[in-house]
């Protein structure tokens, strides 16, 4: 998550200052800690979802609304965490692959605009008949 990008989307839904500065305070300052026994290491955090916190999941289906304002009645996203599954349909095999590839360029563009990458190598695909 690109704070600079989820910021930016508060202002678009008009969210009041209070809010965003209870956000900003909450991110502002985080580390990433790496220890191993020999070698700490300790790095400024200037993106991301705090794993385990109670306000981030709505944070983040905040910032993954983009993504989820693409369903119509040609194909269905419905997120889970920070997954993404997809139903996409069509009377032909054909019909089908391309729906379901437009959907997923879609999805990559507007993954692209919250400075999210699509990982193909983890995506899957169920045909039902």
């Amino acid at each position: 998550m690109d704070w600079s990008i989820l910021f930016a989307i508060f202002e678009s839904y008009d969210i009041s200052g209070f809010y965003k500065n209870f956000i900003f305070h909450y991110l502002i300052d985080r580390k990433v800690v790496f220890v191993d026994g020999t070698v700490n290491t300790e790095r400024q955090c200037f993106m991301g979802c705090p794993q385990g916190s109670v306000v981030f999941p709505g944070i983040w289906n905040i910032y993954i609304n983009k993504i989820l304002e693409l369903n119509n009645e040609e194909f269905f996203v419905q997120a889970f965490a920070d997954d993404l599954a997809l139903v996409a349909t069509g009377r032909t095999r054909k019909e089908l692959e391309d729906n379901a590839n437009r959907l997923l360029a879609l999805i990559s563009d507007k993954l692209e605009e919250l400075k999210l990458n699509l990982s193909v190598d983890k995506c899957q695909a169920i045909a039902i008949r």
